[in-house]
This record gives C-alpha cells, structure tokens and sequence, in this order.
C-alpha cells in the first residue's frame, strides 16, 4: 500500500515544475525513512531507552570516522584533499549528535522526545554522507 501512493505521488510529480522525478523519489524516501524512525522509537522507548540508543549510534559514528580517516590516510594526496571537505563536514555532524545528546540527558519530561527526533535526523543525515564518502573513495 505503502509503495503504490508513493508510486502514484512520483507519477503525480514527474516533471511538474522542473521537478526531477530522481530528486523527488529521494525527498519522498527520506521521508518514509524519517517516519519509520519516529514509528520505531515509538510511545514505549524511555528518555533512558534514548540515551543509550544514542550514546551506541555515537559510538558508531566514532568507529564509522575512525575507519573513513585510515582508509583515505592510504590514498594518495589528491584523494585526501578531496575526502578533507567529507571528512570535516562528517565531524560536524558527530559533534552534533554529541551535543544533543548532552541535551536529551539534561532534558525533562516534556522535551526529550523531540531532542531524540533530532539525534535519529542527524544520524541518518551522517550515515548518508558517510556511505557516500565511502562510494567515493571505493571509485578512486
């Protein structure tokens, strides 16, 4: 059910506007992703459920970086300076995840739902940039 109003949203959209039906599959991907998550994180996860979630996805993320930065350490120069921007834009995104952890731990009651919304959206977001890293780099 889920993918025939997906496909007919993509039909529906397919050259409207300039719109490119590629770019629109992913938006509407991303979307399906971004829901799941929140259906998976559901009613039943505790704030204390969420921190530890996401202390594990932040330890995920630091091996993720660990492994990037010793693979493009054994390309050659060129490839490192490609992989530089990748590299920091990555690190700016572990940082946030870092800091809004330190937020979901602090937050109370009425607030630490949204903050854990936050932590999936930006962990989603790295691991996107990460895989596409790696493609990269698997091309060179």
């Amino acid at each position: 059910m889920k993918k025939l109003i997906l496909s007919l949203f993509l039909v529906s959209c397919e050259n409207k506007h300039g719109t490119k039906l590629e770019d629109v599959r992913r938006e509407a991907k991303q979307a399906v992703d971004t829901t799941a998550d929140y259906v998976k994180e559901g009613a039943n996860e505790t704030r204390d459920d969420a921190v530890k979630a996401s202390e594990s996805q932040l330890a995920a993320i630091d091996a993720k970086m660990t492994a990037l930065k010793a693979d493009i350490s054994k390309r050659n120069d060129a490839a490192k300076v490609q992989a530089q921007k990748s590299i920091d834009e990555l690190a700016a995104k572990r940082d946030e995840v870092a800091k809004n952890l330190d937020q979901l731990k602090k937050d109370g009651e009425s607030t630490w739902k949204e903050t854990r919304r936050k932590v999936s959206a930006v962990v989603n977001a790295f691991e996107a940039s990460a895989s596409d890293l790696k493609a990269r780099l698997d091309k060179i």
